[in-house]
């Protein structure tokens, strides 16, 4: 009886321990289009161009290795203003233990620039988490890009 208990116990260590902790995996975390944000009588036009950039950040509560991320992004010209038509978020390399969840609600801010056209800048906002020893820890990762290709991670006009 008792190699019973033990052998019990020594199955819910194994179940236990064998529980790992979730990790976001490579890939895309999704795409925002941008057209229903645009001012009325503005549509992305056929002339768009293509951006793209890569980050780092949301190391977690251990400071383990950053995630890393690419940021693509669609911008076109209409009369005299440039505008963001959509961005996509997707994961390069992975974080040990952090998820990470794109942000869908955008914030669309107008820039204007010296000696620029008026034009459009989208800040881009991931959320990481990650529970270290069972602790939840949460992070924010921000990117801003703007339509003329700049990305930045502070707001730069």
């Amino acid at each position: 009886m008792s190699s019973l208990r033990v052998s019990a116990a020594v199955l819910v260590l194994v179940i236990g321990c064998s529980k790992s902790t979730p990790q976001q995996t490579e890939g895309s975390l999704g795409e925002v289009s941008l057209a229903s944000k645009l001012p009325a009588g503005v549509a992305p036009t056929d002339d768009v161009k293509t951006y793209d950039t890569r980050r780092t950040g949301c190391a977690g509560a251990r400071h383990d290795a950053p995630i890393d991320i690419r940021v693509r992004w669609k911008a076109f010209t209409k009369d005299d203003a440039m505008y963001v038509a959509s961005y996509s978020v997707e994961v390069v390399k992975p974080a040990p233990g952090v998820l990470v969840q794109l942000e869908k609600e955008p914030n669309i801010m107008d820039v204007k620039v010296a000696s620029s056209p008026k034009m459009t800048a989208t800040k881009v906002t991931l959320k990481c988490t990650s529970r270290p020893m069972g602790n939840l820890f949460e992070e924010t990762m921000t990117v801003y890009i703007r339509a003329d290709g700049l990305a930045a991670n502070t707001p730069v006009w």
